[in-house]
């Protein structure tokens, strides 16, 4: 798997990529989550930092209230760490100060971080998702619409992430510059084809489909190709051009001699 940075310590990179891995399968964890009382159509009000939209489309930022009466930073909550939910309609949702994770639901939705580490959740349709600052994760999962998503890059350690943890279907990767590409799926029986755009997300986390990931441009880049058989497609270096760099993990031989990698 490529690393941000050829010169760290095998250290440093094994806890790079325990905190990106770890993040991936939370982030995955996260996908289609719904607040306990909702699933169980309870009577009583949701805690004060769960925020949940209506069935229509809503603006949903630190002036909505929802039915319970909660808000965005909350000053009843325990933290500002929200989880917010746009449920059905086309619905732009701006997080606040903490550490949110935001779940825009099947409609066309704007999912906007803001401060803190959050966790951005596309879905079905067409998403636009800005981390802004801090670590970022966006999750994507089967299905996934035309989105475009934006990671930010103030106030970072190790980066921004989308992870397809969570995902069966193959998709193809085109890296074309440092931190930014496309994410494609073929149409399946219940979606159409369709492209993620990224740009300013430094690590990638695939699902367990045969992915095929190519490098069209240099990047400093992380990328765990996940369960399934994986495809690495490297550039050609120009005359007098060292080949690319790319560090590899977990590797293993198979019975036949060929070698297996974990990611790439």
């Amino acid at each position: 798997m490529p690393t941000q940075n050829n010169d760290m310590t095998d250290a440093e990179r094994q806890a790079m990529e325990a905190e990106l891995e770890a993040r991936a399968m939370n982030g995955a964890e996260e996908n289609g989550a719904e607040p306990a009382g909702m699933q169980q159509n309870s009577p009583f009000p949701l805690a004060d930092n769960v925020v949940t939209g209506t069935p229509g489309p809503d603006q949903i930022d630190e002036n909505f209230v929802d039915a319970d009466g909660n808000r965005i930073d909350d000053p009843d909550a325990a933290s500002f760490n929200d989880l917010i939910f746009g449920n059905e309609g086309d619905d732009t949702i701006i997080g606040g100060q903490g550490d949110d994770t935001i779940v825009g639901g099947p409609g066309n939705n704007s999912l906007k971080g803001g401060p803190g580490d959050d966790i951005l959740v596309g879905g079905t349709g067409n998403d636009t998702m800005l981390g802004e600052a801090g670590d970022d994760t966006f999750v994507i999962d089967d299905d996934f619409g035309n989105h475009i998503i934006v990671g930010g890059t103030e106030d970072q350690s190790f980066g921004d992430l989308i992870t397809a943890a969570s995902m069966t279907q193959a998709v193809n990767v085109t890296i074309t510059g440092d931190g930014q590409g496309g994410i494609a799926r073929e149409a399946s029986d219940n979606a159409p084809e369709a492209q993620i755009f990224y740009n300013e997300v430094e690590n990638l986390f695939l699902g367990t489909g045969d992915d095929v990931v190519t490098v069209n441009a240099p990047t400093n880049g992380w990328v765990n190709g996940g369960a399934g058989f994986d495809t690495l497609i490297l550039p050609d270096p120009e005359p007098g051009e060292a080949a690319p760099q790319v560090t590899v993990t977990g590797s293993q031989t198979n019975d036949d001699g060929t070698v297996s990698q974990d990611g790439f």
